[in-house]
């Protein structure tokens, strides 16, 4: 952590402070998780496929993960950015918005609940997809 320290100190070109990315994950929506098991970057087999700063993720239900960090952040009002993809939709008709939510009472200096969240013409809820990545700034 010693790099993410010094980030104030890269030359940016400008007097604008540079910010860290304080914690990320690219995990399968679609693995079969077991029951409330927390899966580490470490286990075998896991749903991340990479991740800096998690310890573990957890389904609460469909679609939706609490993932906990492996150094907290000093507070709970960080911003939670993330993308959606399903690489199974053979069809050109499908027109529903996929997104990362989270919840306002879903963060915590320790983890962060993240839900996935589609709408389309007929339907709304949530659901789980094939690659999410979540990005939390502090």
């Amino acid at each position: 952590m010693s790099n993410a320290r010094n980030i104030a100190n890269l030359p940016n070109g400008d007097d604008a402070p540079v910010y860290a990315c304080r914690a990320w994950v690219n995990f399968d929506g679609t693995f079969a998780f077991s029951g409330t098991t927390q899966y580490s970057p470490t286990d075998n087999p896991t749903p991340i496929n990479n991740s800096g700063n998690i310890s573990s993720i957890e389904e609460k239900g469909t679609g939706d993960y609490l993932i906990t960090f492996s150094e907290p952040m000093p507070h709970a009002n960080y911003c939670v950015s993330g993308k959606v993809v399903n690489n199974t939709y053979s069809h050109t008709g499908d027109i529903s918005i996929r997104t990362v939510m989270v919840n306002k009472d879903d963060r915590s200096a320790s983890a962060v609940r993240v839900f996935c969240k589609f709408a389309n013409a007929t339907n709304t809820g949530t659901e789980e997809e094939n690659l999410r990545m979540v990005t939390v700034f502090c």
